[in-house]
């Protein structure tokens, strides 16, 4: 079973970027990630997801880490495996 959770920027300022986050063509959540520090927050999660934030949270990381050390936070980005 393939794994794909869509990544997208909705707001950016000098101190962090808050991205939503879910299967294709659906929002999950939304994460924040400190600029500074490299932190990955949970700011919301739906409802029906709320089972599933220790499934995308770990891999959500990731992925915001790796752009973080690239100071690096595109609008659009995933994690697939």
């Amino acid at each position: 079973m393939a794994i794909y959770i869509q990544i997208n920027r909705i707001e950016d300022d000098s101190t962090a970027a808050i991205y939503e986050f879910g299967p294709i063509d659906s929002i999950a959540g939304t994460v924040l990630i400190d600029k500074e520090s490299g932190n990955v927050s949970l700011l919301a999660i739906a409802v029906d997801q709320e089972k599933r934030v220790s499934f995308y949270l770990p891999r959500i990381e990731i992925v915001l880490h790796r752009h973080h050390a690239q100071k690096c936070y595109p609008e659009r980005t995933w994690y697939a495996a």
